[in-house]
This record gives C-alpha cells, structure tokens and sequence, in this order.
C-alpha cells in the first residue's frame, strides 16, 4: 500500500488517499481505520493528527463520522503523503 494525493474531478482539492482500495475498503487483514492510520502511524491521537494537518493548510470536513481533511494545495498534501509512507515502510519491514 501506498499513501497518494487523491483529487476531485477539477482538481481543486486534494486528500490523502491510498493506491489500494481493497485494504480501505475492509479487506485489510488486521482490520484497522484507514481514517486513523495516518494518526497512528505519525503518532499522533486523531484529533491531533486533524489539528496538524489544519496547520499545513488542511481544511477539515465532515459533520458525522470521522472529520476529514482537504487541501487546496497539492504540493502540501504531497508532503504528508510522504511522510506516511516513510513510516509505513518502516512497518512492512518490520514485519517482513
């Protein structure tokens, strides 16, 4: 798996998004939030991971659920993308 920047049709907005949608959508083994993995993996609560990113310029939505975060800028949604995957990567070869 690995963490992109997913746009909307016009790419206006961004949002971290991932290449593998059989592990977000529930195949995953573990069986884990993809909305809380990025949190966990930067070791950060949710609500603190949300708080970061609105300090990049995220802007947060979603008024039920799980809030999520929207960029204008691609270039700073890229940046977490990478970040992310740096820790991930720190997994997969923990765990292989």
């Amino acid at each position: 798996m690995k963490f992109i920047p997913v746009s909307n049709y016009d790419e206006t907005n961004w949002r971290i998004g991932t290449d593998n949608l059989d592990w977000v959508n529930g195949q995953n083994q573990d069986g884990c939030s993809f909305n809380v993995l990025p949190a966990r993996l930067l070791d950060m609560t949710y609500p603190d991971y949300l708080r970061y990113l609105r300090s990049l310029g995220a802007e947060l939505r979603g008024k039920t659920g799980y809030p999520y975060a929207i960029f204008k800028d691609k270039k700073s949604c890229e940046t977490i993308c990478k970040d992310l995957n740096k820790e991930w990567n720190k997994i997969k070869e923990y765990v292989e």
